[in-house]
């Protein structure tokens, strides 16, 4: 893990000892191995931070890679089988108000999607670009209020 590919802002936002990950390093090396998410931002934040996070901001829940019934892995497992989800996305947020954050692994772009058509468009490359990077996101997403 590498904490310093972590933004700043970011580092700092989630400074509190609630949010520090702590003996879960082999759950979660699991978890990011069966994902096969390749973003090196994706892993260290993950190894270093312990949510489910909840953000005002983009009125969401961040999903964590182990904790809670909802996980990146749940639901995206979900999001494929039911709507056929490109294997190259992961949803970071849990479902609410028709759609879904997802990540583009491949491009690290960050798109809002609703089941009403938005795989589709996410599929055809046609979906709008919500954040342009995975760091823009989570400083978003964090951001103080």
């Amino acid at each position: 893990m590498n904490k310093y590919l972590i933004p700043l802002q970011v580092r700092d936002a989630l400074s509190d000892p609630q949010y520090q990950r702590v003996d879960e390093d082999e759950l979660v090396a699991e978890a990011l191995n069966r994902l096969g998410v390749r973003s090196e931002l994706f892993h260290s934040f993950y190894q270093a931070y312990s949510g489910p996070f909840w953000s005002i901001r983009v009125g969401a829940e961040l999903l964590d890679v182990i904790e809670g019934p909802n996980t990146v892995e749940v639901d995206t497992g979900i999001c494929r089988k039911k709507f056929g989800l490109p294997a190259n996305f992961f949803v970071l947020t849990k479902y609410a108000a028709g759609q879904v954050v997802v990540l583009d692994d491949l491009s690290e772009k960050i798109y809002e999607m609703d089941f009403e058509g938005g795989v589709e468009l996410l599929s055809s490359g046609t979906l709008p670009v919500r954040w342009t990077s995975l760091a823009s996101f989570l400083i978003e997403y964090f951001a103080d209020e």
